[in-house]
């Protein structure tokens, strides 16, 4: 040992310096005993390897200089992975992107105690778990998989964004215990009822585009809802979403294609009733000019001259 402390072949070395070089080593062990799957750009930034000791999991390790360029972001998109790798030295990490894979199970979250971002789209999964290890979670992003069931959320009270779109999902649940949750997006799924939505305080944007809607309830357990998108479902009854008029701060609507919405002039009129604030229909802002019968083809006409209220 020389007279600063430090061991052999260490001298003038920072702590810094010698944390790199350990995992340096790791990284070096990684690329010598596993079996490499996959390498990122080259070898000089990340490495993909199984190790014997846990045969059938893949190992992601960053060499300390790639991670200490971005820590808190890892893209591991499009890597034709199958199932999710175990991640290591990740510590720092907020957002994982693993998009456009072939993962079939959420597993191996483990050692994120800061994870806030998970994005899953377009994979396989089948069924949301093993989340209880990321607490800390804001963002889920699970769009475009075979989700069929809307459960295992229990963990994540800190959740503000769920997008679970394009799934098989048929039944809106298990969602009461998220009081933080700002975006829910169930668009292109199953759904025939939308309910059970008490709880969810905070929701500003529901999006149920491409369902099987026939019937809206229980908006009144969403007091800030302020945009609501149910564009391409089967409400053919202005009863069936009376309850549009307990979201009392709802500034954007969408209903087009339903059977509703036709003819429009009944349908914006019963919309402007209901939801005395509203903005937009749509995507279309609301102004005079929406409601005027010259706008609309000959049976839309008709209907304004009746000034009816039903179709």
């Amino acid at each position: 040992m020389d007279k600063s402390g430090h061991g052999p072949g260490t001298a003038g070395k920072t702590s810094t310096e010698q944390t790199n070089s350990d995992e340096d080593e790791r990284y070096k062990y990684l690329l010598n005993h596993g079996i490499v799957k996959k390498l990122k750009d080259d070898e000089d930034k990340i490495i993909f390897a199984e190790l014997p000791q846990i045969p059938g999991v893949l190992v992601v390790y960053r060499k300390p200089s790639e991670r200490n360029a971005n820590p808190e972001r890892l893209n591991l998109d499009r890597r034709e992975l199958t199932h999710m790798p175990l991640l290591e030295g990740e510590e720092r990490l907020r957002l994982l992107n693993l998009q456009h894979n072939y993962v079939t199970k959420i597993e191996n979250l483990v050692s994120l105690p800061t994870l806030i971002f998970l994005d899953l789209y377009n994979n396989e999964i089948k069924e949301i778990s093993h989340l209880h290890t990321v607490p800390t979670l804001r963002v889920l992003m699970l769009g475009k998989n075979h989700i069929e069931r809307i459960r295992n959320l229990q963990s994540l009270t800190k959740l503000d964004v769920l997008d679970l779109h394009s799934n098989r999902i048929s039944k809106i649940e298990n969602l009461n215990h998220l009081s933080e949750l700002r975006v829910l997006n169930l668009a292109n799924n199953l759904i025939t009822t939308v309910d059970n939505l008490s709880g969810l305080a905070s929701l500003t944007e529901l999006n149920l585009r491409r369902n099987a809607i026939e019937a809206v309830s229980g908006l009144a357990a969403c007091p800030r809802l302020q945009r609501l998108f149910l564009s391409n479902n089967r409400i053919a009854k202005f009863e069936n979403i009376s309850s549009i008029s307990d979201a009392q701060q709802l500034t954007e609507l969408a209903l087009d294609s339903n059977p509703i919405s036709t003819p429009p002039i009944p349908y914006y009129k019963f919309c402007l009733k209901a939801c005395p604030h509203i903005k937009h229909i749509d995507l279309k802002k609301v102004t005079s000019v929406l409601l005027q019968p010259k706008t609309c083809n000959r049976s839309s006409r008709r209907a304004w001259k009746r000034g009816s209220l039903t179709t």
